[in-house]
């Protein structure tokens, strides 16, 4: 709606006007910031800093190219530990996210550790793990881990705590704590599109010096959002990292450019 953006706006620049004053806890910390890659008023004051608007700004979740990464079930996960280093989490809510942080930890590190084979999953009464594709236990050695099963939308983590929560003693804590059992549901779910959402910005990292080929129309082409299809012919970027200085431009839309470009290249190559 806006008033967020500007609250966050407002928490740190009270964050900073009191490490500059030295009354921010005891740390001897400059000042403080947030990168993209940890947190929305990241992006958000990124954007406003080095790319800048010419409309009121509003933080829209696609404006941030590590979205998956940045959801609601792990912000005390990515944002505690930065507050406590300057001193502006208070002792009882680091108690809090310590134990909360370990009993996460613990509990994915069980679900990763405990694999099965096909056979054993079905005698578990985890048949619907077959039922679309044969595929899920790769072509290693045949087994499946509890958290792969989870990455799943047809199992769920309520699913493997009443078949296992009994034999593990982290997976039993988990059991009994809605909140964190949540959280680490939430973390095995994403970690797939986590983990395919940094190789594709690896891939835009690598190539923002590609060229967009002068003939071609970007008016043309289709999957952009109106927004960004208009930016993009308008300004005429004269590469990838042109691209994404553009205000409004997404991750999602110079990944599109990206493979548009590729495609174009690929064919006037080949009449060559």
């Amino acid at each position: 709606t806006g008033y967020e953006d500007s609250a966050a706006q407002g928490i740190m620049a009270g964050i900073n006007a009191a490490l500059s004053l030295s009354i921010c806890g005891t740390r001897d910390v400059e000042y403080f910031y947030l990168s993209r890659s940890q947190a929305y008023i990241g992006v958000l004051l990124d954007d406003l800093t080095q790319i800048g608007t010419q409309e009121p700004y509003r933080m829209l979740t696609s404006r941030a190219e590590h979205r998956v990464s940045l959801r609601p079930d792990n912000a005390d996960m990515r944002l505690t530990p930065l507050g406590n280093a300057i001193g502006v989490v208070s002792s009882k809510r680091w108690d809090t996210y310590q134990k909360r942080s370990a009993l996460i930890t613990n509990a994915v590190e069980v679900l990763d550790q405990i694999c099965l084979t096909a056979s054993e999953w079905r005698v578990r009464g985890f048949e619907r793990l077959f039922a679309n594709d044969k595929a899920c236990f790769g072509s290693g050695a045949g087994r499946l881990s509890l958290a792969g099963a989870l990455e799943r939308v047809d199992v769920s983590l309520d699913d493997i705590l009443e078949a296992f929560g009994d034999e593990h003693d982290a997976l039993d804590k988990l059991r009994r704590n809605a909140d964190t059992r949540n959280a680490v549901n939430a973390q095995c779910l994403y970690r797939g599109p986590a983990q395919r959402q940094d190789r594709e910005l690896a891939l835009l990292s690598r190539d923002h010096a590609m060229q967009i080929p002068s003939d071609l129309d970007l008016a043309l082409l289709s999957g952009f959002s109106e927004e960004v299809r208009e930016k993009l012919s308008s300004e005429r970027p004269a590469n990838l990292g042109q691209a994404a200085r553009i205000s409004g431009v997404t991750a999602a839309g110079l990944l599109l450019l990206r493979s548009y470009i590729r495609r174009h290249i690929s064919q006037h190559s080949s009449k060559v």
